[in-house]
């Protein structure tokens, strides 16, 4: 353990894919230099059987590195509360993937808010993103970074500052369903994970969001910072390419609604949160045809009723996203033609 308490833990869990864990500690670690004993860089290896070890060592001698290997797989979110709660020791808690990139100067500016008196709980971050298929190997990446340019960006403010939780939501994107794009206190995730996380994952917004669901248990509506200038740079991939992605349906629809009645419940107005409610009955009823027609799909009618119910405010947008979802290729060919006819009839 550190003699002194680190003031950031970038804590960084991995599986089996070593090239991209190079080329994230390639763009991560030499901001590090400047921060010996204030930041901690925590690799938790889970087992991985590819080269990883090999990756980890290559980058050993960094003295802000720390590496752990778990002796058996602990699942997605086991290794993600591993290593903040057991291996992490700093005061916040920034979590990032294998395969994302901290931009040049991102660290510069997290640590100048965060070394300040008054530095708040909740750090956003901006987020830039680029097509997947355009991902750089470990010695491509100084040229790609010097002229590669970004898709999107995840939040859409001009200016950092200080900002509501409400006014850092500002968007069915920008959410903070993605565990890159923050920065909070570690003690939130000791507080809620006391010990690993062990269980089946994905069965409640808690295992399913954990960063957005502590900013939405413990943020209320208070005052966070915002860095607009992108720090982490995103390759976008098809949903089906993820890990989790057999449990995209369940995901999209029930837990995204359960994530959004906590930001409601804990001061988060709901004018705020209207957009959201409205996108998901008007862009995700294909993954509610996954939560009822795909046996591959984490759910069924039970989650998806439980849904519906949730969204009973907008009846004719939820008549329609379940028309929609009638659509699905595995739903029964008679359900597919009503559907159709339904939605013609609509038009």
């Amino acid at each position: 353990m550190p003699a002194s308490t680190p003031c950031l833990s970038i804590c960084l869990p991995t599986y089996s894919r070593a090239d991209l864990l190079e080329r994230c500690l390639t763009a991560l670690l030499p901001q590090l230099d400047p921060y010996a004993n204030k930041i901690e860089c925590i690799v938790s290896d889970n087992a991985s059987p590819d080269h990883t070890p090999e990756i980890i060592a290559k980058f050993a001698k960094h003295p802000c590195l720390r590496s752990f290997r778990n002796e058996t797989n602990l699942g997605i979110l086991g290794n993600i509360t591993t290593v903040v709660t057991q291996y992490a020791t700093g005061k916040y808690a920034f979590l990032i993937g294998d395969d994302d990139i901290v931009l040049p100067g991102a660290i510069e500016r997290i640590m100048n808010i965060l070394q300040r008196p008054d530095a708040p709980d909740l750090v956003a971050l901006n987020v830039g993103y680029q097509d997947g298929e355009h991902r750089p190997q470990a010695a491509e990446l100084a040229a790609f970074l010097q002229t590669m340019t970004m898709t999107k960006t995840l939040r859409p403010h001009a200016a950092s500052g200080r900002y509501s939780l409400s006014e850092l939501l500002t968007g069915p994107d920008a959410d903070f369903t993605a565990s890159y794009s923050v920065i909070i206190p570690r003690q939130w995730w000791c507080d809620e994970f006391p010990t690993p996380f062990l269980d089946a994952p994905f069965t409640e917004v808690r295992n399913t969001y954990p960063h957005a669901h502590l900013i939405a248990k413990r943020m209320g509506n208070q005052l966070g910072e915002l860095i607009a200038e992108p720090s982490v740079l995103i390759f976008e991939m098809p949903a089906n390419e993820f890990s989790w992605s057999k449990y995209r349906g369940i995901v999209s629809t029930l837990h995204s609604v359960s994530l959004l009645k906590e930001f409601s419940k804990n001061g988060v107005p709901q004018e705020t949160l209207a957009p959201y409610f409205l996108n998901l009955l008007q862009h995700r009823s294909a993954f509610l045809g996954d939560l009822l027609w795909d046996p591959d799909c984490a759910g069924g009618w039970r989650e998806a009723i439980r849904y519906g119910w949730d969204l009973k405010r907008h009846p004719y947008e939820l008549l329609r996203s379940f028309a929609i979802a009638g659509l699905h290729p595995k739903s029964p060919r008679w359900l597919r033609w009503l559907a159709e006819s339904r939605l013609k009839n609509s038009q």
